[in-house]
């Protein structure tokens, strides 16, 4: 399942790149990282380069940078390495429990490079990944060009515009009933918003009172009543329980 051992994988995620980010200019820009075991993991996703096909349930780490364009065309992507590393590209979001759907781009063959028309006006994630059986990770470079500016996101470490956090103890929960959301945990809170059986949101815990689930979509914090959210019974949740400590 990995580059070169069986079928690639990929992953994805809610952090950026590490230290070392270039300053955009005209044209070109290049980032470097290591990938190591303080690292991210999160569930692959299987590629046949250039397309992703889908999504499992192994584990790799990954790093990912958020940027933007602001001409439309054809931008390139390569990647210098040491170690068995891969990248990959993901438009509009980029949600690693769930990552396939938004992965538009990849490659995991010496030499790595690939490219993809980009516009203005969309948010893309570059990710690397440790494509090895073991996760040893690796050190790399990746490099974008083409005919505008790539303006990168926020600094290593610091969430997007939108972004959150997202700490270790976070599930991906489905909803069991419909229900309206709520701006704090408690009933006169409710608003018109409702969140449709079967969707899933990040889970982060449960308010003071143990009633209401604090959650996340598209970058937005929430609380919906304890009995509306379920465990995800997805091939990467597995019904993995919610949350029950106590978050604000």
């Amino acid at each position: 399942m990995f580059r070169r051992a069986f079928l690639v994988l990929l992953v994805g995620a809610a952090v950026l790149f590490g230290p070392l980010a270039a300053p955009a200019s005209a044209g070109t820009v290049n980032f470097s990282g290591t990938l190591d075991g303080s690292d991210p993991t999160m569930p692959v996703v299987f590629i046949s380069p250039p397309v992703c096909t889908g999504q499992g349930a192994a584990l790799v780490a990954y790093e990912s940078k958020q940027f933007t364009v602001d001409m439309a065309g054809v931008y390139t992507f390569s990647l210098t390495l040491t170690g068995n590393l891969s990248m990959y590209l993901f438009a509009g979001s980029f949600n690693p429990a769930a990552a396939f759907p938004t992965c538009v781009a990849a490659d995991n063959a010496d030499p790595i490079e690939f490219s993809y028309a980009l516009v203005p006006g969309t948010t893309y994630f570059a990710v690397v990944f440790d494509d090895s059986p073991t996760q040893v990770g690796g050190t790399y470079t990746a490099t974008i060009s083409g005919p505008g500016n790539i303006l990168l996101g926020s600094a290593a470490g610091v969430p997007g515009p939108d972004m959150i956090p997202l700490p270790p103890t976070a599930v991906v929960g489905a909803f069991v009933v419909s229900t309206p959301i709520y701006f704090a945990p408690r009933a006169d809170a409710v608003t018109t918003i409702i969140m449709e059986a079967g969707k899933t949101v990040w889970v982060f815990g449960l308010d003071e009172s143990g009633q209401y689930y604090k959650a996340a979509i598209s970058g937005q914090y929430f609380w919906v009543p304890r009995h509306t959210l379920g465990p995800n019974y997805d091939g990467v949740w597995l019904g993995r329980p919610l949350p029950t400590i106590t978050v604000e």
